[in-house]
């Protein structure tokens, strides 16, 4: 059987460089390409099947080949057709064909990868890879949607989070958490308490909150090393979110105020003091989510956005005036990307890490998924995905065969769109 194979492979072989050298030389012949169409799709199915590896030039000839319409999409495709017969109309459908299309000048590849439930996953771009956090496995791909390392992990409802080069990966509504350096596991550790949040500094600290009996909640610390050297439980007020700095280790905790009116208060601690040193509070807001850059927090809330030092202090503030929050990005860098509500369309402003206004865009209808980084912006628009610069100049599109459920911006020009059930990664 053996030896019938390696035949096999030989004759094969001889064919596929003999359309390759027909298909490379640029000639045109109708049914050498009708043949070579159905060819390739068979030397795939053979090469799968004996595990066979092809040289680099052939296997990018056989990659070429769409792949075939599965018995579902070719029932769609005869029913539409009798119904055209008919007279019959229908309602449009969506289509499950890969009809994906990029809609700017120049070259985009893109590559789709198969990924189980890939909308309940995590992700986040790391090193110039894309990290996905699963139900089972921690996973880093390549740019190319090529699978770089894969870790066992369990979290029903995974929240992913990085800073530099740790990997903290969260199981919300669970009490099980991991901190990776690259691919290698750090740590496992256990929680007493259901989480309900995460986050990791860039010194390797993970803040958790968690609910507590008796309590409004709590936040714990763990350095680096999976010890416990903080906690603070919260007995009169909500907690809304944590951050921790990454130099004076300097832990600031949200809080929602609701005795007489809605307001948040501010507390920063000390890791070595049990008790606050600093408390600031603000009328009429909620500030659900603060982070730090370098040792500047960034407090997003309903209806403003500010930045305060670790006194306490104020840098800036900037309101919303009225319009809804719909959307934000925090990046690393310290610039914010908040999508506005205006009438139904929207306001995409750029606030540098001064509270500047960088830069502000209009979209005509409000996107489901944004995300900021190097100085480019990527929204969607439907099924549409725009990428920009901040100055809005150079705008490059592509529509993409299915319904998003994220986008992912990797690097310049690199971007990944999440599906239902996959990943596609692009390159314009």
């Amino acid at each position: 059987m053996k030896n019938k194979r390696s035949i096999l492979l030989l004759i094969l072989s001889l064919i596929t460089v003999g359309i390759f050298a027909v298909a490379a030389s640029g000639v045109k012949i109708d049914f050498i390409e009708n043949y070579g169409t159905n060819f390739r799709r068979n030397v795939k199915g053979l090469e799968e099947m004996f595990s066979w590896k092809f040289p680099e030039p052939i296997e990018n000839f056989l990659n070429q080949t769409p792949r075939p319409l599965t018995t579902e999409e070719k029932l769609a495709i005869l029913e539409k057709q009798q119904a055209e017969e008919s007279g019959e109309t229908e309602a449009p459908q969506e289509s499950s064909l890969p009809t994906a299309t990029p809609q700017t000048a120049g070259t985009v590849t893109s590559n789709i990868v198969a990924q189980k439930n890939a909308y309940t996953a995590g992700y986040a771009a790391y090193e110039g890879k894309v990290l996905c956090a699963a139900e089972t496995a921690l996973s880093c791909y390549r740019k190319d949607g090529s699978l770089e390392w894969s870790k066992e992990i369990q979290a029903n409802q995974p929240i992913l989070k990085t800073a530099k080069n740790y990997i903290l990966v969260a199981e919300r509504g669970g009490t099980h958490f991991y901190m990776f350096s690259g691919k290698k596991m750090l740590y496992e550790q256990t929680t007493d308490a259901p989480i309900v949040s995460a986050s990791v500094s860039e010194h390797g600290d993970t803040v958790l909150i968690a609910e507590k009996d008796h309590y409004r909640g709590t936040v714990t610390v763990y350095n680096k090393k999976s010890k416990e050297v903080f906690r603070w439980n919260s007995g009169s007020y909500a907690i809304l979110d944590a951050d921790i700095s990454p130099s004076s280790r300097t832990l600031a905790v949200s809080l929602l105020e609701t005795e007489n009116s809605v307001n948040t208060k501010i507390s920063f601690f000390h890791l070595t003091e049990a008790e606050s040193y600093a408390s600031v509070s603000f009328e009429d807001t909620i500030l659900f989510d603060i982070k730090f850059a370098g040792e500047q927090l960034t407090a997003v809330g309903d209806n403003q956005i500010m930045s305060l030092n670790t006194k306490g202090e104020t840098n800036w503030q900037t309101s919303f005036d009225g319009k809804t929050l719909n959307r934000y990005i925090l990046e690393t860098d310290g610039h914010k990307l908040c999508v506005l509500d205006q009438d139904n369309a929207a306001k995409l402003l750029v606030l540098n890490n001064r509270g500047g206004e960088r830069t502000t865009l209009s979209a005509k209808t409000l996107p489901d998924f944004v995300d900021l980084s190097s100085g480019y912006l990527a929204y969607n628009d439907g099924r549409e995905i725009i990428y920009t610069s901040f100055s809005g100049k150079d705008v490059k599109r592509y529509l993409c065969s299915r319904d998003l459920k994220g986008i992912l911006l990797i690097a310049p020009d690199e971007l990944m769109a999440v599906y239902s059930s996959g990943l596609e990664f692009i390159r314009f």
